[in-house]
């Protein structure tokens, strides 16, 4: 099947194309070195050739891809400048060929400017071939430049009208646009060109979720779970956290047809636990390790046990799942996370500490520690790890919001105004989920009404559904609305999200404990998460 990126044919070719018929005893005795694996002796003898006929580009070009791949940026970029200076204006062809390589290496090293230069010097140069036409149109439609990204692809369906990349891209801007018919259209269009593109479910059930045709996208969308798509699975999380039974219903007609496919049985497994309906959850686990007893599937089975306060069962699933696999980094996560919310700190910092140290780059890690510290009241150890989890993380909304909470409780408001600020900045624009928390800095900042307006866009984006009660719960419980906030705050607790130790906190930043409600929430809290703590 094919899907929807632009695989390294081009680069293949590239190559292919650059190299001379004759290849000299050191090209060919590098090139063999190089299919073995051993770089170090394919580029010195690439430097040979290279200082044996000054004028030969072949040597450079194959320093420069060696270079790339072991991500010795700078230096595959001097090796692709030296290969550029050696082909002559009149060979357009390889001239082309080359500064799209090098346009691959400015990509990866971030230069934005040299990249689209180059990119843009190869399709002039080559202004029919439609590859260059496509990846202008991808450049500029990962930079949410659509009608320029338009442009490129219809220059692309110019030279060739069944195209069917250049067609799905078109349909992509029409989804970005947020005009899902127009994008249905095109996506429809490049089924028609070619049926076995795969990408093109999820592309489709994005635009049909987009206009709330739940059941057609959730169909899209399990055909692209079949062909592995990642964008497809990060989709039908979306739509189960937006119409959960619609996905249900879907996957049990799978299941229905296809009884033996393990497939189904374990993303049943999957969507249950992820819609917090642990006790049908467990049983599909339960099915999937009959089919398949993998160690990394007793980490669900176990936290599903402890949600349901089996802690018998909950002790079982990681016993057998670290019998099978005692290294599992997942089986930490789930112990310390357990422990954490029974309230058993020394615990859940013991099974913390041991997965930082096996996670040393994972903000995850330190973001779970940094909260099982301030749990315990160490709330200088606890910023360390937040703001470690900051510098590790890409969507820094969470480590930076609990970074600023401590520099409240600390008194240093200063810092906490920065940390604050930075989401503000960072996230006002997005697209609003259940883990983005503008409103939440925001009302820190003193800014109620731009507070109110955001909580607001949360629940007009995704409703009350379960994973953004927990943000409308706290941000009402903030503004001391307790009618409104003790229906929320009671639905996260039954979803596993407001936790004893959160409402316990050594600082009370979210005003919980001034709610009327506040005794009977946490007796709630306790109780879900069978605790007296």
């Amino acid at each position: 099947m094919k899907r929807l990126i632009l695989t390294l044919a081009v680069m293949v070719t590239a190559t292919a194309t650059l190299l001379a018929d004759d290849e000299s005893y050191n090209m060919s005795r590098g090139i063999d070195a190089w299919q073995q694996g051993d770089a170090q002796e394919a580029v010195r003898y690439f430097i040979k050739e290279a200082e044996a006929d000054d004028s030969n580009s072949e040597p450079w070009l194959f320093i420069a891809m060696i270079m790339k791949d072991e991500e010795r940026l700078g230096t595959a970029l001097s090796a692709m400048n030296e290969c550029i200076k050696r082909i002559p204006e009149k060979n357009k062809t390889d001239r082309a060929k080359a500064l799209f390589l090098r346009y691959g290496v400015f990509e990866m090293i971030g230069d934005t400017l040299h990249a689209e230069r180059d990119l843009l010097q190869a399709a002039q140069l080559q202004p029919r071939e439609i590859d260059y036409q496509n990846r202008l149109g991808d450049f500029y439609y990962h930079r949410n430049m659509w009608d320029i990204a338009d442009k490129y692809y219809n220059q692309a369906l110019k030279i060739d009208p069944q195209d069917w990349y250049a067609t799905m891209g078109l349909g992509r801007n029409e989804s970005e646009r947020k005009a899902f018919d127009k994008a249905l259209q095109w996506y429809d269009k490049a089924f028609a060109i070619d049926p076995d593109i795969s990408s093109v479910y999820a592309f489709k059930g994005e635009s049909l979720m987009g206009l709330g045709r739940w059941d057609e996208a959730a169909e899209c969308l399990l055909n692209s779970l079949e062909y592995a798509d990642q964008w497809g699975s990060q989709l039908f999380d979306q739509l189960c956290d937006s119409a959960l039974d619609v996905a249900l219903d879907a996957l049990h007609r799978r299941h229905i047809a296809e009884p033996t496919s393990a497939m189904w049985i374990e993303q049943l497994g999957i969507t249950y636990f992820n819609g917090n309906r642990y006790a049908e959850a467990k049983q599909w686990i339960a099915k999937t390790l009959e089919e398949n007893e993998d160690a990394d599937t007793y980490p669900y089975l176990a936290l599903c046990s402890a949600r349901m306060g089996d802690y018998e069962g909950y002790s079982e699933a990681l016993k057998r799942g670290e019998q099978l696999d005692s290294t599992s980094i997942d089986m930490l996560e789930v112990s310390a996370m357990v422990e954490m919310d029974w309230g058993h700190y020394d615990k859940a910092l013991e099974q913390a500490n041991k997965l930082v140290d096996k996670q040393i780059d994972d903000a995850s890690a330190y973001l779970l520690r940094g909260d099982i510290l301030l749990a315990k009241g160490l709330a200088a150890e606890a910023l360390d790890d937040y703001i470690t989890a900051s510098v590790l993380e890409e969507d820094v909304d969470k480590p930076l919001l609990s970074a600023g909470k401590v520099y409240l409780l600390q008194g240093n408001e200063q810092k906490a105004r920065q940390c604050f600020t930075k989401v503000v900045e960072r996230y006002k624009t997005a697209t609003i989920n259940a883990y983005s928390r503008v409103q939440e800095a925001y009302y820190y900042l003193g800014d109620i009404e731009q507070s109110r307006a955001m909580a607001q866009r949360v629940q007009a984006a995704k409703g009350d559904t379960d994973d953004n009660s927990l943000i409308l719960g706290l941000y009402y419980a903030l503004i001391g609305d307790n009618d409104a906030a003790q229906p929320m705050l009671e639905l996260a607790i039954d979803n596993g999200l407001l936790t004893p130790w959160i409402m316990q906190e050594p600082y009370d930043i979210y005003h919980l404990r001034a709610l009327p409600c506040y005794n009977q929430l946490l007796e709630r809290a306790r109780h879900h998460f069978h605790t007296t703590e």
